[in-house]
């Protein structure tokens, strides 16, 4: 990525947002956090280059609808989507939607601590 491209975390839980911005943070590269899908979708007119990593699970807008809205939108930037874990049903709607990728989280418990 170009030193001006940023990388827009966006995830419901703080403390995963705030650590995701820390540890991308340390190899240099640009970060915004987003507490929401929908906040994010209010600054889209200020976002130029970068990519966008994402919690599949948030209230509201998740991060497949996300995806949904902003391939509505034209808009290109990459999609990175953090899931707890993955069911085909799951990779079939992230292909639909063009998901760069799905990042499976391998944190123990992390499953039963979300809604």
């Amino acid at each position: 990525m170009a030193s001006s491209e940023i990388v827009h975390v966006i995830d419901d839980d703080a403390e995963v947002r705030q650590s995701l911005a820390f540890l991308l943070s340390t190899v240099g590269l640009a970060v915004r956090v987003h507490a929401s899908a929908t906040a994010f979708l209010e600054t889209l007119a200020n976002v130029q280059d970068g990519c966008i990593v994402t919690d599949v699970r948030m209230p509201g807008v998740d991060g497949i609808e996300l995806q949904r809205r902003l391939k509505s939108m034209g808009v290109a930037l990459p999609v990175h989507v953090v899931v707890p874990s993955i069911t085909v049903r799951g990779i079939v709607n992230m292909t639909a939607v063009a998901a760069v990728d799905a990042q499976v989280a391998a944190v123990q418990g992390l499953e039963a601590a979300r809604p």
